[in-house]
């Protein structure tokens, strides 16, 4: 059942605002996007809980302990969202990761260590667990990616704190700061991430620390 929350587009807005790096020409028209989005949806929160195969449970009221599900459909955005485990496994809510991406045309002029977080199933650096996921096929697909500042924001909900989310769709989140696919443009060594305790702001930390990490991917029109 949708959820009334003027506050959601609120919090994409005053995110926005605090963007304090320069970012690209493509980074900013999705971040127009989502708030044509959610403006147009009138703020409101409106998730679909997905099965293993990326299927919608056929109960949607169902607890996570006595039916888990693997992902979230966010039917504003058109995202859909990792769910975290509880099992010490690949995406066990514990696990911690340095920001990483090989990538010289991506990670403005650092890579970042590649294995320098806590984890299990995987290297411990962002680019090795976005491979590992995809290798799995979490929900039937293999086009997971690191969200932006902004798509982590849309899951804030400033009407929670510790951990700053719905916990009845995003269960197992500790109340943390999640990494962003971002780097900071002035700083190489530094990489943005996304408060979920108050949900208060995004901020650059070295790409050396150790934070948590939930993959997010476009849905197509016919999933």
């Amino acid at each position: 059942m949708p959820k009334n929350h003027p506050h959601r587009l609120i919090s994409l807005l005053f995110g926005a605002a605090l963007l304090t790096a320069p970012v690209g020409n493509a980074i900013a028209a999705d971040d127009d996007e989502l708030i044509r989005r959610i403006a147009g949806e009138g703020g409101i929160f409106d998730f679909t809980k997905l099965d293993g195969q990326g299927q919608p449970l056929a109960e949607q009221d169902a607890v996570y302990t006595v039916t888990p599900w693997s992902c979230v459909r966010d039917n504003v955005t058109g995202l859909m969202w990792e769910v975290k485990t509880a099992d010490g496994g690949l995406r066990d809510q514990n696990n911690t990761y340095t920001w990483h991406n090989p990538d010289s045309d991506e990670n403005g002029g650092a890579p970042g260590p590649g294995d320098g977080g806590e984890c299990s199933g995987s290297a411990c650096g962002t680019h090795a667990y976005v491979q590992a996921v995809n290798e799995q096929g979490l929900c039937g697909a293999t086009d997971w990616r690191m969200p932006t500042r902004s798509e982590l924001r849309t899951i804030v909900d400033y009407q929670a704190s510790f951990p700053a989310i719905q916990t009845a769709y995003f269960p197992n989140t500790v109340a943390t700061s999640f990494w962003s696919s971002e780097p900071n443009a002035n700083y190489p060594n530094f990489a943005w991430h996304t408060d979920f305790k108050f949900g208060l702001a995004s901020y650059y930390y070295f790409k050396s620390g150790p934070k948590a990490v939930r993959l997010v991917r476009d849905v197509d029109d016919g999933e």
